[in-house]
């Protein structure tokens, strides 16, 4: 970094920060002394990390987004995520990866990533609804209650009629 009075060359600041003046400069001490705020004018503020959700082969997607790419996804919710076809269907992983290769099979494993990432685990539809609010918006969700169904004899003899 070099400055003057008048301007700074180099990286100043990291982040989204944006050197906004330079108040002093001690070529002596090498020091410069400034103001920074961010984002700089007409640069959005990163938003919040998403969350991801899936089920069955969505869920495997879920997951391995999170596991790959954590500095894109804050959650993810999994509901039956198939997250090693070297378990479930051995036939799937060979017509994509070729036969004997368990290298490449497990190349497309979950299990073998999840170490570095499982931290909640959450199940059924409504857990992983809950727990997408919670985790991303820091909020308790709103009670579901489903509306009771009234069963009578109109309603029975319409379902079995």
């Amino acid at each position: 970094m070099t400055c003057t009075r008048a301007s700074c060359s180099g990286q100043v600041t990291s982040g989204q920060w944006a050197v906004r003046q330079i108040l002093r400069v001690d070529e002596a001490e090498r020091v410069a002394y400034f103001t920074a705020s961010g984002p700089p004018p007409g640069v959005r503020p990163r938003p919040p990390l998403p969350g991801v959700f899936g089920h069955s082969g969505g869920g495997f997607a879920a997951a391995r987004a999170v596991l790959v790419f954590p500095e894109t996804y804050k959650v993810g919710a999994v509901l039956s995520g198939s997250h090693d076809a070297r378990h479930f269907n051995a036939g799937f992983v060979e017509a994509w990866d070729g036969v004997d290769n368990p290298e490449a099979w497990g190349r497309t494993s979950d299990i073998d990533l999840a170490n570095t990432f499982i931290d909640h685990l959450s199940y059924g539809r409504t857990c992983c609804w809950g727990f997408l609010v919670r985790e991303l918006l820091g909020t308790q969700p709103p009670a579901y209650r489903p509306a009771p169904i009234a069963i009578g004899p109109e309603l029975l003899a319409e379902l079995f009629a």
